[in-house]
């Protein structure tokens, strides 16, 4: 990997809008009108969304793959394969995990020169705030209805990313939040962002990924990250007065922010 500069990463940026894939089953019935009106902004991937093979301006890699995280069609040399291969002109963003929690310091990979070496990309490394360990406001439990998820987004306003470091708050949604807020979008529209089960785009409909049964949930259970997720996303819009939809009219987000109308855009 190319290691770029500030100068350089917010090059990247052509629009005043970002369309934050997640990795939902919806992502497999968008139609070709609707990947084609979502291509005319930047965009920001994660987790295993590569597979969709959908081109992305960012790509955003935390703990996918790595040795304590691998499953069959799920590790590290497959997520180099397919960015290699479909996302060459993607921006890599490498979350570097050895100042975060002891749990997430043992897997740390994506920083090392071993691992970042192997992809042909420009991209940038960040180091990881742990929020529940660096910030203050959250040595009383979070308080309630919504104050964690409103600490973190006025944290987002604030912090840097390359000074400070990236939040990170109980799941990859808060460093995207944060790398989105960073590059000053005005518009945020999430696909693919379901929460209502724990089916994946890639996947039969009646399939549940390993790690997901490792972990004990079920397919038709919501998704694990949801509740969080959910309030994360009213308050951020709360916080920063920023435009935030969902694509998806079924998504769990519909009942927190706007449904995208591809009439307005």
């Amino acid at each position: 990997m190319n290691r770029i500069g500030e100068k350089e990463f917010k090059r990247y940026k052509n629009s005043d809008t970002i369309v934050v894939y997640g990795c939902g089953n919806s992502i497999k019935k968008l139609t070709d009108d609707d990947r084609s009106h979502l291509s005319q902004f930047d965009s920001i991937g994660f987790n295993w969304f590569c597979k969709s093979k959908i081109p992305t301006t960012f790509y955003f890699m935390r703990e996918q793959g790595t040795k304590a995280f691998a499953t069959k069609g799920e590790t590290q040399g497959n997520l180099v394969s397919f960015l290699n291969r479909f996302y060459p002109k993607s921006c890599i963003i490498c979350d570097n995990l050895t100042q975060s929690s002891p749990r997430w310091k043992k897997i740390n990979t994506y920083s090392l020169k071993s691992v970042y070496s192997k992809y042909k990309h420009s991209g940038i490394i960040l180091k990881e705030l742990f929020a529940k360990n660096t910030f203050e406001e959250f040595k009383d439990k979070f308080g309630a209805g919504g104050r964690r998820q409103s600490v973190v987004s006025k944290k987002m306003m604030e912090l840097d990313i390359f000074t400070d470091g990236l939040v990170y708050d109980f799941c990859t949604m808060t460093c995207i939040m944060h790398i989105v807020t960073y590059l000053g979008y005005d518009n945020i529209i999430f696909a693919g962002v379901d929460l209502y089960d724990h089916r994946y785009f890639w996947l039969p409909d009646n399939a549940l990924r390993a790690i997901t049964q490792i972990m004990g949930r079920g397919l038709e259970t919501k998704h694990f990250t949801a509740n969080y997720t959910c309030e994360l996303v009213k308050e951020y819009e709360k916080t920063t007065g920023k435009n935030v939809y969902t694509f998806n009219e079924k998504s769990l987000l519909k009942d927190h922010i706007r449904v995208y109308d591809k009439s307005v855009y």
